[in-house]
Formats: structure tokens, sequence, C-alpha cells
């Protein structure tokens, strides 16, 4: 399931932990810059499902349903046996991109239970074909 309710909020400044995306050295990389990273904690509240008509058409065509806001004690239905909620909550935010238009930051987090979540920062890098790429990630949250 893919929500359209804003993210935890993330009070702080910008993590300096980013890691290599999928690098099996786990390596380290320099952040990116404050004021990207910033703009991205005030995009946070602009999910992507409700706020870019790609993204909708994309969840549209693969079935996955985009819910209204969750409650407090998260999705609707009812917990199974192992503490599980019977979906996974995907929150994806809309991507601050650099002013050169060849970064952007962007948060995502996923919630299987209420002790089953974690949030992060990726770093994406526009690629000769105009393609983004995750380059780096920081996580935010976990519980």
């Amino acid at each position: 399931m893919f929500s359209n309710q804003p993210q935890l909020d993330f009070p702080g400044p910008n993590p300096k932990d980013w890691r290599r995306y999928r690098s099996e050295q786990n390596e380290s990389i320099g952040p990116p810059a404050d004021a990207l990273v910033d703009a991205a904690e005030e995009l946070e509240q602009n999910s992507a499902g409700r706020g870019c008509p790609s993204v909708q058409d994309l969840l549209s065509e693969r079935h996955i349903p985009i819910e209204q806001p969750l409650g407090k004690d998260g999705p609707p239905q009812q917990k199974v046996d192992d503490g599980l909620w019977p979906s996974t909550i995907i929150q994806v935010s809309l991507p601050a991109i650099s002013a050169d238009g060849s970064t952007a930051v962007l948060m995502a987090s996923s919630i299987s239970g209420p002790e089953a979540g974690g949030g992060s920062f990726y770093l994406l890098q526009r690629q000769p074909s105009g393609a983004w790429q995750i380059i780096a990630t920081a996580g935010i949250w976990i519980s």
C-alpha cells in the first residue's frame, strides 16, 4: 500500500553518515549540501502519491492502492498474529532537486507494523540518459 500521508517529522540537521547505495563495502560518502537536505525535509509533507501524476499512474498500472491518511494505530486492517499488518505501507516524499538539476534528495519510509519500520534519505544523481539513480542513503529512524 502506498500512503499519501505526511511522513514522521525528522527534527535535526543533515545526517553525516551517508552510505553508498548497495555497496558491498558499505562505503561512507560525504553528505549532500545542507540546503538540499533542508529542502527535502520541507517536501516530506508532500507525498509523491498525492503530488506527482507520474507516480499515481505507475501505482495505478501496478494495482498498488494509494490510501488516505492513516490513524495513529496504523492501517484500518486488523493486525495478524506476528504483530505485522497485512500490508506494508510505503511513504515517499517529492524530491528536492539541486539548482543545477544534477542531484536530488527525497525521504522514504516503510512500515510493516508498530515495531517494524524505518525511514531514510535517498541521494539521487541524474544520469546522462536523464534517468535518476540512487547513489547513497542515510538512515533517519527505525522502530
